[in-house]
Formats: structure tokens, C-alpha cells, sequence
């Protein structure tokens, strides 16, 4: 053997939730729709739009999604490099990852929560 070279390297990194997901909002409604005809809502200072509270229920909970990685590897060089052998071990580690809940579409809401954990692993 003339050459030996060990590896490893581990990281973690955070995804944060997105944009609007921890609160509930309100949308502007410039128009509404009843029976195919389209109505203006304004309020009556000035022409103003109206607003209503958005189809989003906010989730404040939310954590970000943390994703741990460990890379570990091994190379050897045998016969002045005439025959190598390498070898490398990837895990990663996925944990409260968010995901968008479906409610019956008579609720007329969506809501976005964690779930669980994910693994992946892999060998070369």
C-alpha cells in the first residue's frame, strides 16, 4: 500500500418556513364573483378595496426543516497506484419537514404543519 487518505465531513443547515406560512393574512378583494356576475368591493371612504382573511390558516409553531449530512470515505492506492479502491458512506438526516395539510374542500383552508423525519443513506 502506498496510499491511504481517511475523509469525513458533517454539516447541518436549516431551511426556514416560507413566506406568510406562521401567520394568518388578510388579501385585498377588488372584485367578487356571484352567480357568473362581478362586483367591486370598496369600501365607502374613497373608494378603498375591501379585505377578507386569506384561505392560509398561519401555523406559529413551524420550526425550520433541519437537514444533518455525514460523509464518511476511505481511498487506498495499492501497487504504486497501479490498483485503487475507494469507498464512501453518505447519511442524511431530514427533521421536521413542512408539508401542506389538504382540509376537505368544504373548509375552505389549507394549513401547513411538520411532519416527521426522513433518512437517506448510500454506500459507493
Amino acid at each position: 500500500m502506498n496510499y491511504l487518505k481517511a475523509r469525513a465531513s458533517y454539516g447541518t443547515t436549516g431551511k426556514d418556513a416560507g413566506t406568510y406560512l406562521l401567520q394568518s393574512v388578510y388579501l385585498g378583494n377588488p372584485v367578487a364573483v356571484a352567480n357568473g356576475d362581478i362586483y367591486d368591493i370598496n369600501f365607502p371612504l374613497n373608494g378603498q378595496t375591501g379585505f377578507s382573511k386569506g384561505n392560509q390558516i398561519g401555523n406559529p409553531g413551524l420550526k425550520p426543516e433541519l437537514t444533518t449530512t455525514l460523509e464518511l470515505g476511505l481511498d487506498a492506492g495499492f501497487f504504486n497506484d497501479k490498483l485503487s479502491l475507494a469507498y464512501t458512506y453518505y447519511s442524511s438526516n431530514h427533521n421536521d419537514q413542512i408539508v401542506t395539510v389538504s382540509l376537505p374542500a368544504s373548509a375552505g383552508f389549507v394549513i401547513h404543519q411538520e411532519m416527521g423525519k426522513s433518512q437517506i443513506k448510500d454506500t459507493k
